[in-house]
């Protein structure tokens, strides 16, 4: 199966390849100078038209080149941020609602007491009274 998708992500590429070569060479001459914005060169000095291809080749090759390590490393690192930011996001809920039980806890057991005390006094004055 791994191997099928591999084959048809290949023939996708070669087949967009051909398709954007076809139709660059039908506006007017060399790919090489559309894409750079100069003149071909002359085709009467083989190692000036070589010179001004295989620089166009380097450039086009690094900025492919730099955008395939930005997808590698956004493709590896973008995971490992999400379970990290998921990790911390966890002990961090975690560590609120600990704490916040705690809190809660002994506030209302504070407060419960505090009730407890001033209803007994209460009763009790009131018992003395009687």
């Amino acid at each position: 199966m791994a191997k099928t998708n591999f084959v048809l992500m290949i023939m996708f590429c070669f087949i967009t390849v051909a398709v954007f070569g076809f139709l660059a060479i039908g506006n007017g001459g060399c790919i090489a100078a559309i894409a750079s914005g100069g003149v071909c060169p002359s085709h009467g000095d083989p190692f000036n038209v070589l010179n001004f291809h295989s620089q166009l080749f380097k450039s086009f090759s690094n900025s492919i080149f730099e955008l395939l390590v930005i997808s590698l490393v956004i493709i590896f690192l973008l995971p490992q941020i999400i379970l990290l930011s998921n990790l911390v996001y966890r002990h961090f809920l975690n560590f609120y609602f600990n704490f916040r039980r705690q809190f809660l806890a002994s506030f209302i057991f504070q407060l419960i007491k505090k009730i407890k005390g001033w209803l007994n006094l209460v009763y009790y004055s009131a018992a003395a009274l009687v």
